[in-house]
């Protein structure tokens, strides 16, 4: 193979501006942006949503809408020549061929009407003469090479009968068909669990190593970054605030915003003014040898633990390990086909009417997604009020007003927001609002499944410390689910470690942390600290 150049630059960007139409003469959602791709490296791109890292490289393939809503300018040469003086034609024959894109989402970025195998030979079918029949076993090479199992025979599979991680392996199969000098990858690790995600890294770093590619990586996640990049570039609102080698982004950052987005990252254990004091507190809730099957597969299987009334209980895992489902099955969301759920030593599974009514009031839910979770139709305030209605909380219509201006208050939300809509708030806003309203009905459990996953690192430590602290004011007990074990260590005193649907290991946090006794709780922890470093 030929030798490369790392000291040569693949791609430079210089002076880079990206205004949408509609938005102020001095806005931009890119502004003055400068910076340089080498042969052979890994360039990580960071920073929060709305800081321009996505755009900036959509800008480069002609990707953002063409229907005139937009305007570039600037320079980018690839190999010495600038991608926004090209024709469609011409920029057709990079974008694809020489350079490669992963998109975030794999199933939106996936055709559901056609095979894996017909999709990963496309560009090479547009861009060369290639055969079907030899197209087809470059294919079958390329997904056994990105690790995918039995390729020969999955090859004819549809993207729904493969997992999240097995998508985005066949997406950066699709990307690296066509022997791209340089590969775009934006966000392609931030809808997977901690252990896919460590394969995908190190499946980007084996292409990038094996085939002399340059790398640009788009992540909100820094210690991804940390794991992945040669070098950083940091962004925030639009400019580029900081860039460098990997060691000074992380080990000596000197920009504001650079600091402020790595002391957001957990990196401890729960902090000592939010410690469970309650040792000695009576059992809440006690799950007793529960199951939940669907079809002829166990997603929950012989689970069994207590929760005292106070603490917060961590449940981590994998994609798939059955953490969500056994909260589902819980509250009833899901139906459990054998097991106990006591609450307060009343049977919630089998429970009915008032008494049932009674224990939904005591056991509310914080779900993934704040935007699906939330009624588009419902201003902020009727969506808090909603529960407090509903359990005929107050029955005053000023009492309930000044109840939910409360609540707003609580959350950190300001009374000025009461009548706008989910859509005009931020996800961080709408976890806020999805929050107050689980707390509106003063429960004693509260379940939050994956409440911070889809937010930004800076956005994530705001709702941890809001969790705290309602947990503290209102003596609540909490099931914390997550996949991120960094996460669940700052905020738990309990962790349970679940993989296929059983739960491998119950313990203090501190201890499954620093001495995890199951190779599967071991495996997490490793992947942790090695992206804290």
């Amino acid at each position: 193979m030929e030798t490369v150049d790392r000291m040569k630059s693949l791609l430079e960007v210089n002076n880079l501006f990206v205004q949408f139409a509609g938005s102020d003469n001095k806005e931009y959602a890119v502004e003055d942006v400068s910076f340089e791709v080498r042969r052979g490296e890994i360039l990580g791109i960071v920073g929060e949503s709305g800081s321009g890292k996505s755009v900036t490289c959509y800008s480069l393939l002609g990707l953002l809408p063409v229907n005139g809503s937009h305007t570039v300018n600037g320079q980018a040469r690839f190999d010495q020549s600038n991608l926004f003086g090209l024709s469609d034609k011409s920029l057709r024959e990079i974008r694809g061929k020489r350079i490669g894109m992963v998109f975030q989402d794999p199933m939106s970025a996936l055709n559901p009407y056609m095979s894996i195998g017909d999709q990963v030979m496309e560009p090479l079918l547009h861009h060369t003469q290639t055969s079907k029949a030899d197209a087809r076993v470059r294919v079958i090479q390329l997904l056994e090479e990105v690790g995918i199992e039995d390729a020969a025979k999955r090859i004819d599979d549809y993207p729904h009968m493969f997992s999240g991680g097995m998508r985005q392996r066949v997406v950066i199969a699709m990307a690296l068909i066509m022997e791209p000098e340089l590969l775009i990858a934006d966000e392609p690790t931030s809808a997977l669990d901690v252990t896919t995600q460590a394969h995908i890294i190190a499946l980007i770093k084996d292409a990038q190593s094996v085939r002399d590619l340059s790398v640009i990586f788009i992540s909100h996640d820094l210690g991804v970054v940390r794991n992945i990049a040669d070098r950083v570039l940091v962004m925030e609102k639009g400019q580029v605030v900081e860039q460098g080698e990997n060691w000074q982004i992380f080990d000596r950052p000197a920009h504001p915003y650079t600091q402020k987005l790595l002391a957001a990252i957990p990196k401890t254990a729960k902090p000592n003014a939010f410690q469970f004091q309650g040792a000695n507190s009576l059992d809440l809730l006690d799950v007793k040898n529960l199951e939940v099957r669907y079809a002829d597969q166990l997603a929950v299987d012989d689970v069994s633990f207590t929760m005292r009334r106070g603490e917060v209980l961590g449940i981590v895992g994998e994609s798939g390990s059955g953490k969500s489902t056994l909260s589902k099955a819980i509250v009833r969301l899901t139906q459990a086909d054998r097991g106990e759920v006591l609450f307060e030593g009343v049977p919630l599974l089998t429970s009915k009417g008032e008494v049932l009514r009674s224990l939904r009031k005591k056991v509310q839910m914080v779900f993934q997604d704040p935007y699906s979770s939330l009624n588009p139709r419902m201003t902020a305030f009727e969506i808090i009020a909603e529960p407090i209605q509903l359990h005929g909380l107050n029955t005053d219509p000023k009492s309930t007003a000044k109840k939910v201006v409360r609540l707003m208050g609580d959350v950190g939300l300001p009374e000025t927001a009461l009548h706008r809509y989910p859509h005009e708030f931020s996800g961080g806003q709408c976890q806020r609002i999805a929050i107050a309203r689980a707390i509106a009905a003063a429960p004693q459990l509260l379940i939050a499944d994956e409440p911070v996953s889809a937010l930004d690192v800076t956005v994530q430590a705001e709702i941890l410390e809001l969790l705290l602290v309602l947990v503290k004011a209102m003596n609540l007990t909490m099931i914390f689910i997550s996949h991120d074990m960094a996460v669940v260590r700052y905020v738990s005193d309990r962790v349970a470690v679940m993989a296929s649907g059983r739960l491998v290991e119950l313990g203090e946090t501190e201890q499954v942390f620093s001495l995890p006794s199951h190779r599967y709780t071991r495996a997490l922890v490793d992947t942790v600290k090695s992206e804290l470093g």
